[in-house]
């Protein structure tokens, strides 16, 4: 599951409206507040349906999870919001977290207990209360609210950091200490972040704290940091998000890695938004991307001496365990993506297989090899520039033959189909021999499987595709003295192609060593590397 849901339960007297942002939610606050009436409506709607006086609306199915069958209960749910509550024992155990860490559900966990098996993060925590927006009907209204929004974002010029962590988080922290002159100290840990916080003297102090690891411990930390006016905290997400986002990780494929593909998709999708802001009306989106497969997650650090970037260039294998995903499943990147920017606005007009007849070995004894992969058509208008003739196929043989031999007045393929118009050219019946050949077709409209063979590149880019692939995406979507853009420029195959072409260029790729390659290759002219 991906994306947020809005969740309305409702009967004659309650009405329960939230949303629910991420995989984990967690429902906290005193009793009486209404969440184990929430439990009951949800539990009631189930079981009872439309007799029970209880409706329930969301695009997908909310379920309550309970009883000693938990286990296979949830093995046999998929993409549902499941609510459960602290009645349930089992949401306090190790076997309950690994099943959530695994599945493809959303969780809301109505409890007043920490949670310490699941890393939820300080974003996800939040409280019921009642709304007036029914204060003049008996209807009361239950709404969420983030229990530790007062203490959110963090606000503070101070003269000491704290950090909970003792590895990146605090490398990175006390390397800004350093910059700016002030104190950071590490916990080692949250065991020790509590005992630091109470010796904490009179200078101003800011706590940072990871804000998943530290989301079953808020209500602790809270409490404590409540009543020193002098201590601020700083939760962000992660420590590896902080890092991601500060620039400072260049490498693409580290980068990739570290993000869960739906961040990935996410990512990619607001890079071709602002192409979409930019292209023409008439323009047309060309995209090849590779799919990978969900791994057992303990090869990741492994590096081949003879290979140290990877046999395919990556310096760390895609083999992280993937939400939603069991291990040796194909991911299906190129789809969600392409999904993605469809909804974004894009029409998603063409499937293009790339066949190739040398591709990469694979030792995989329990699947195919794969030989192929995908490359999308897209375009910003239902019309658009699309050049068919430049890319036309040569008539098949058997095809002219049909031409030349006809079709008989009684033939079934001359009768004309409700809903499809006119009967095809090729198929019109011709009485008095040979077809024309002056009139004769030479050539076809290309089909949607391309056999196109990976060439060498001596620069030893790893990702080049063939220029051939590039001179027929570009043939087909721009005109001569158009402007074909490149967001993932690379060894610059496509501005290679574009210039052999008559069309013009714009690549961008934030890699250097790519840039020298892209330059050299193509020769300089108009090549800036700032």
């Amino acid at each position: 599951m991906k994306g947020k849901y809005r969740v309305v339960v409702q009967n004659n007297r309650l009405h329960y409206e939230f949303e629910i942002r991420r995989n984990i939610t967690i429902i906290q606050g005193d009793s009486a507040t209404g969440k184990t009436t929430l439990i009951n409506m949800l539990r009631q709607a189930e079981n009872l349906g439309r007799s029970s006086g209880v409706d329930v609306v969301c695009e997908v199915p909310c379920r309550v999870l309970e009883g000693a069958n938990w286990k296979l209960l949830l093995q046999n749910m998929h993409g549902n919001i499941i609510f459960t509550d602290e009645e349930n024992a089992f949401i306090n155990t190790e076997e309950f977290a690994a099943e959530v860490r695994n599945s493809d559900n959303y969780f809301v966990l109505i409890t007043r207990e920490n949670l310490y098996n699941l890393p939820y993060s300080v974003e996800e925590i939040y409280g019921l209360h009642a709304s007036g927006k029914y204060q003049n009907t008996k209807k009361v209204y239950q709404q969420m609210y983030q229990i530790y929004s007062e203490m959110l974002p963090c606000q503070s010029e101070p003269e000491k950091l704290l950090v909970e962590d003792s590895n990146s988080g605090y490398q990175f922290f006390e390397a800004i200490g350093k910059e700016h002159g002030i104190e950071c100290e590490s916990a080692g840990g949250k065991s020790n972040l509590f005992d630091l916080i109470k010796k904490t003297g009179k200078e101003e102090t800011c706590v940072i704290a990871d804000g998943a690891a530290i989301g079953p411990e808020m209500n602790r930390l809270y409490k404590q940091v409540k009543v020193k006016s002098n201590v601020k905290l700083y939760l962000p997400e992660s420590f590896e998000w902080i890092i991601l986002q500060s620039g400072i990780v260049d490498e693409k494929e580290i980068r990739t890695i570290l993000l869960e593909p739906e961040q990935y998709i996410d990512r990619l999708t607001a890079v071709f938004g602002e192409l979409y802001r930019v292209l023409r009306k008439d323009g047309t989106l060309w995209l090849n991307i590779a799919d990978t497969y969900c791994g057992t997650g303990n090869k990741g650090g492994y590096a081949d001496p003879k290979n140290p970037k990877g046999r395919t260039g990556q310096r760390i294998a895609r083999n992280s365990r993937v939400t939603g995903c069991k291990q040796k499943d194909l991911i299906g990147i190129p789809w969600l993506l392409a999904f993605s920017l469809r909804e974004q606005g894009w029409y998603l007009r063409s499937d293009i297989i790339w066949q190739k007849q040398n591709p990469m070995p694979e030792s995989c004894k329990d699947r195919p090899t794969r030989c192929y992969e995908h490359i999308f058509l897209l375009s910003k208008e239902k019309k658009y520039y699309y050049d068919a003739a430049a890319i036309a196929e040569p008539l098949a043989p058997t095809t002219a033959e049909r031409y030349r031999r006809a079709r008989s007045t009684n033939s079934k393929y001359t009768l004309e189909i409700p809903g499809q118009g006119k009967v095809q050219g090729l198929n019109r019946p011709r009485d008095g021999g040979y077809y024309d050949d002056a009139l004769m077709p030479t050539t076809r409209n290309k089909r949607d499987v391309w056999l196109i063979n990976t060439v060498p590149y001596k620069g030893a880019h790893f990702a080049a595709f063939p220029p051939k692939l590039a001179e027929t995406c570009i043939l087909a979507g721009c005109p001569k003295g158009g402007i074909v853009i490149d967001p993932f420029f690379g060894s610059g195959t496509t501005g290679f192609a574009a210039k052999s072409l008559d069309r013009h260029y714009i690549g961008i790729e934030l890699n250097a060593e790519y840039c020298a390659l892209a330059r050299a290759r193509i020769g300089g002219a108009g090549l800036s590397s700032s």
